[in-house]
């Protein structure tokens, strides 16, 4: 352990550690001052931070089934966004879920989402909108270094087929410029 004095008088204490991959790393922490008392702190919370990290490396390598790493994402979402969008969320995974539950979050890649996704006759908003969703839920479990990347990140959507008709027949509710025309006259 590196004890240092800093400028405004507390005391950084650094340790150094070698990761699974072999480089050497380093943790710190400061506290306001060196006595014994301080010092067995910080040897406490230096090791309990290499630790933690150690951890997280480890998270990458155990197996993990989507099933869990979706629940924790559920969870969270659950703090955070309202009940509506909420349901929407859980209905835009229901599929998903009942395909992918028991694989391994890791060996779930770009072609298995894409083949989900187009493999339904699902409207394109559709399609956007359940990609946007495990989008969010991929994205929370490389943050948790569940997975390295997102996957959802080379996922590939087609245009809109939308068109200036198609537009105009839905803004209209359905009638044509020409059906207007044969009603008004």
């Amino acid at each position: 352990m590196y004890i240092k004095q800093l400028e405004n008088g507390q005391v950084r204490y650094t340790q150094k550690y070698v990761d699974k991959k072999g480089k050497t790393q380093k943790v710190q922490i400061t506290l306001p001052s060196k006595t014994k008392v301080m010092k067995a702190r910080a040897k406490e919370l230096l090791e309990e931070k290499i630790l933690l990290k150690k951890e997280k490396d480890n998270l990458i390598t155990n197996f993990t089934p989507f099933s869990v790493v979706k629940e924790k994402w559920l969870q969270t979402m659950k703090k955070s966004i309202s009940s509506t969008s909420y349901k929407s969320y859980i209905s835009a995974i229901k599929d998903f879920s009942l395909k992918f539950n028991e694989w391994e979050i890791k060996n779930i890649n770009q072609l298995n989402i894409q083949d989900y996704l187009f493999s339904n006759s699902w409207k394109l908003k559709t399609i956007k909108h359940k990609k946007a969703v495990l989008y969010s839920l991929f994205n929370f479990a490389t943050k948790m270094k569940y997975i390295s990347e997102n996957p959802i990140n080379s996922i590939l959507l087609p245009k809109s087929r939308e068109n200036l008709i198609d537009i105009e027949f839905e803004e209209n509710k359905g009638l044509s410029r020409d059906e207007l025309r044969r009603i008004l006259n």
